[in-house]
């Protein structure tokens, strides 16, 4: 029994590390890129370069649960909605159909963000900042990743 259960640990251990994490090429160039290896094969993205433009930020009834989860963020939440904008010409449909709907913008931890995260990052309707989305081209992994150049995703300063 200890060692399917070691041998499990040890396979959830590789899938982990080798998830796919796409990175910008050094030229900025909008071209697939090859990502790390997961379950499925490796994984390439285009990257496009754009906007995201703040459309909501408001309280819901789950954003403001949060606060009472057990080990959860510590603070009632902000559901904040964006939608992206480029100049870059994409070819596929289903990427300018996905694209062009509201997205919702949540920590890397999936929790909501919180009021002083909000104002951190001024984070307000109608606000814009530089935003690139990856669209997958090859492979299993996430098919469109949104990440922001001046929104740490994976700042949980709150919840301490």
């Amino acid at each position: 029994m200890y060692r399917l259960f070691s041998l499990l640990l040890i396979l959830v251990f590789i899938i982990t590390a080798t998830a796919c994490e796409p990175r910008p090429d050094a030229a900025g160039q909008e071209k697939p890129i090859s990502g790390g290896l997961i379950v499925g094969g490796a994984c390439e993205y285009a990257l496009y370069e754009g906007t995201a433009i703040i459309v909501r930020v408001e309280q819901t009834a789950d954003s403001k649960a949060q606060v009472d989860v057990v080990g959860g963020a510590g603070c009632p939440g902000y559901e904040v909605w964006f939608t992206f904008e480029t100049a870059a010409h994409i070819e596929q449909e289903w990427v300018r159909k996905a694209v062009a709907k509201e997205h919702l913008l949540l920590l890397k931890n999936r929790w909501y963000v919180g009021e002083k995260y909000v104002a951190k990052y001024g984070i307000t309707e109608q606000s814009r900042h530089p935003c690139t989305v990856q669209v997958i081209t090859k492979g299993t992994c996430t098919p469109i990743i949104f990440t922001f150049d001046e929104i740490d995703t994976t700042d949980y300063f709150e919840s301490q």
